[in-house]
């Protein structure tokens, strides 16, 4: 059955903007525990989610984290997935304790190719595009029409360079299961709740 993609709202810091986020119906809010400019404290993650009412699924985002912490901290943070962003290996993912999202960075076809040994081990994929020495969260987008090419056969999320204005396109051309954005809900770096919301209502325009 045809339906418009699920959406997680990534990189936040603040009560204000996890409450309109759930309030205009996404399914997923991201808080990072990566050394970036948008990483926060185990405790405020908490604290955060748990003044949402019916609070959307909570996601943690890690890079090259040891297996002991991500469980910490997805167990103080009441986290429902966990998102990787680094080098983490396919037998990675046997030692985290909660549902996986393995991040891919995307420069060419054959990175889509790469991501279904991470499927195969159970976890949810996201493509995101590919910079030097970053690891997401760079408001870069790639070429949507390489999945039209060579589209996965399975359900995947969709991040990088998405905001309220490109959304709709991204979509309808690549079709995910989820869309994931950060920067582009942002102004002068900070979340902005009007860029939120148009980001959601413009997301749930598109049915795949």
């Amino acid at each position: 059955m045809s339906e418009s993609p699920r959406v997680k709202i990534c990189g936040m810091r603040e009560l204000e903007h996890a409450l309109v986020a759930a309030e205009c119906g996404a399914d997923f809010i991201g808080f990072v525990f990566a050394p970036a400019r948008r990483r926060i404290e185990p405790a405020l993650a908490r604290d955060i989610a748990d003044q949402v009412p019916n609070c959307p699924g909570r996601v943690g985002l890690f890079v090259n984290e040891s297996p002991g912490v991500v469980n910490r901290i997805s167990d103080e943070v009441g986290l429902d997935y966990v998102q990787l962003c680094g080098d983490e290996t396919p037998d990675y993912l046997g030692q985290i304790d909660r549902p996986a999202i393995k991040s891919i960075a995307v420069s060419d076809a054959n990175s889509l190719s790469a991501a279904q040994v991470y499927r195969d081990r159970g976890a949810t994929v996201l493509f995101d595009a590919f910079a030097p020495g970053q690891h997401g969260g760079t408001g870069i987008s790639f070429d949507w029409s390489i999945f039209e090419r060579d589209r996965p056969t399975f359900p995947f999320i969709l991040a990088g360079g998405l905001d309220p204005q490109n959304v709709f396109e991204a979509i309808r051309v690549a079709r995910p299961w989820c869309v994931d954005v950060s920067t582009g809900v942002e102004i002068d770096g900070r979340k902005d709740s009007g860029r939120i919301s148009e980001f959601v209502r413009a997301a749930r325009s598109v049915i795949v």
